[in-house]
């Protein structure tokens, strides 16, 4: 009874404080940024401003330094699980856990522990990233691969890549589709209704908005091929996504 009274009174002063903490999708979307190896959406996202700075930020203690640590301590193993289910090596995972841990208990200052979390957060995301293109075998579609990565909110053409890997088109699409077991523009496709089907769980940037942003001939294209790939349209699949997390939420709190 005594946490039941506890909790209450914690959740009566953030109400009427408006001291919330961060949003849980928020907080999902930074630890799947970094199972995808994306440095690029952290860089601008996640890590423009220390740990310490976020907005949300619980307080787990009252001293500002071991608030800020606490908080890295739980970062750090939530990372390292979420590189894990990605593919990571689990003993390769929960020792850079421990060691960076170990450093995190070191630091005296808030600004080393910002630092150091940034540190971490890139080190697990290029480890990723680096897995990632470790299942491919051809240099030349690795670059294709990074080439992608790197501009996915751009028309994409075969002719690009071949620029960039110095191969023969024709060449260069039997190499691609001989390796990922798709063809270039499906792989395209597919990477970018990915990253659309990201944006819907976890923004509320419109579907006109998504559709030009990655760069689609138009809204109705967009629409047709989401609905192909996933059985719904971008506004059925979000609502769906919302309503699935309505209802784990419920759960959760009748427990």
């Amino acid at each position: 009874m005594a946490m039941e009274k506890q909790l209450w009174e914690k959740l009566f002063l953030a109400r009427e404080m408006q001291n919330y903490h961060a949003p849980y999708e928020r907080e999902y979307s930074y630890y799947d940024a970094v199972q995808k190896g994306d440095i690029k959406a952290l860089r601008e996202r996640f890590l423009v401003r220390p740990i310490y700075e976020k907005e949300g930020l619980g307080i787990l203690s009252e001293n500002q330094v071991r608030n800020v640590l606490y908080h890295i301590i739980i970062s750090i193993a939530m990372v390292s699980r979420y590189c894990i289910e990605g593919g990571l090596d689990a003993e390769t995972a929960y020792s850079l856990s421990d060691l960076y841990i170990q450093r995190a208990d070191l630091c005296r200052s808030r600004e080393e522990l910002g630092n150091l979390h940034r540190e971490m957060t890139l080190d697990f995301a290029s480890r990723m990233r680096k897995l990632q293109k470790e299942k491919i075998y051809s240099k030349h579609v690795v670059v294709c691969i990074e080439y992608i990565y790197e501009h996915l909110h751009e028309k994409i053409c075969i002719r690009d890549l071949a620029k960039e890997t110095k191969l023969h088109e024709n060449y260069l699409s039997h190499l691609f589709k001989q390796e990922m077991g798709v063809t270039i523009v499906q792989y395209i496709q597919d990477k970018k209704l990915e990253q659309a089907e990201y944006m819907l769980k976890h923004t509320d940037t419109s579907i006109l908005e998504i559709a030009n942003d990655l760069n689609f001939s138009s809204q109705s294209y967009f629409i047709q091929v989401f609905k192909k790939k996933n059985g719904k349209t971008p506004k059925e699949f979000r609502n769906h996504y919302f309503r699935q997390n309505l209802k784990n939420d419920m759960k959760s709190s009748q427990k």
